[in-house]
């Protein structure tokens, strides 16, 4: 079982990928070293795949517990949904946001439209939650076809980045806590997560590699590789987080508050960059990052501690 603690060290790890990736590409300025910075700018995509990785086997887990309750959907409502429009709301506000804002604006914000990450996983938290209360058999294969027409329908409406290559990481969430239901014993085989750990590895360098030499090609080879090279990279995260240690506090303390981080890290850059543009690359880049982290963890802290203290008293 992949505990709290290790979920959370793995979210850490992911919105750090996330944030250097982001800052990497918003600083526009020549780098030192510009093969680090272009590895770097284009690395957030698989801090995404953890994200959903285990964003998809926590919600598994927590349903298999007490099922798809009323107390279950409330939950989620008060630690995702209303955390995202308090925050989202401050940074309108703060941005002027709001002065303008007309009917599709609206709908962009209630539905987390502008901040993608957001918009996907209510998406496919209404989808689990609708499909997870009927029988079991039903499960896996519904939510699969779910996942995989919300995907094409996002590539045809135009949304078609890199996130729809993530959502593949959702399901493999999912799938890795059903079977670690049916095969407790299996699952706490080491070498198996062994096994899975090397092969995927190294068909992630593969299909990385072949994904490289594909750039430029019309056939959208390319895009084909890098969905492979990503359900790879997320089986191997996936073999990581059973095999790693409840150690440490630094990393699971930033994972716990990742959404936060995740929501401020942009508005918090642009605040804070021009003050230290007089520094080097690296160095701005690292205390602006560390600025936006403590800041957007003590909004999230304060946040959970008044949750807590609301629940405790219902």
């Amino acid at each position: 079982m992949i505990s709290k603690r290790v979920s959370n060290l793995w979210r850490g790890i992911a919105i750090l990928i996330v944030i250097a990736s982001h800052y990497a590409g918003w600083m526009y300025v020549e780098p030192v070293h510009q093969a680090v910075h272009d590895i770097i700018s284009t690395f957030g995509p698989y801090g995404v795949d953890i994200f959903f990785l285990l964003s998809g086997y926590g919600l598994t887990k927590s349903a298999e517990k007490k099922g798809i309750t009323l107390s279950f959907v409330l939950r989620r409502i008060f630690s995702i949904y209303v955390p995202y429009l308090l925050i989202v709301t401050g940074i309108n506000i703060y941005i002027d946001g709001f002065s303008d804002i007309d009917a599709s604006g609206w709908f962009k914000f209630f539905t987390g439209y502008d901040y993608w990450y957001m918009n996907i996983l209510f998406i496919f938290y209404i989808f689990f939650m609708i499909i997870w209360k009927l029988k079991e058999v039903l499960r896996l294969p519904l939510m699969t076809v779910a996942v995989i027409a919300a995907t094409v329908i996002m590539f045809n409406i135009g949304r078609a980045d890199f996130w729809e290559l993530s959502n593949s990481a959702f399901l493999i969430g999912i799938y890795a806590a059903t079977i670690e239901k049916k095969w407790p014993d299996k699952m706490k085989n080491k070498l198996i997560h062994t096994a899975v750990i090397l092969l995927s590895l190294v068909c992630f360098i593969i299909c990385t590699k072949m994904m490289i030499d594909s750039y430029g090609m019309t056939d959208n080879s390319a895009f084909i590789w890098e969905l492979v090279s990503e359900i790879f990279f997320t089986l191997l995260i996936c073999g990581l987080c059973y095999l790693t240690p409840n150690i440490g506090w630094v990393l699971p303390a930033v994972g716990s508050q990742s959404m936060y981080i995740y929501l401020l890290h942009q508005t918090l850059f642009w605040a804070l960059t021009f003050k230290f543009d007089e520094m080097s690359y690296f160095k701005s880049t690292v205390i602006v990052g560390l600025i936006s982290i403590a800041a957007a963890m003590l909004i999230g802290i304060i946040y959970n501690k008044i949750y807590s203290l609301f629940v405790k008293k219902r």
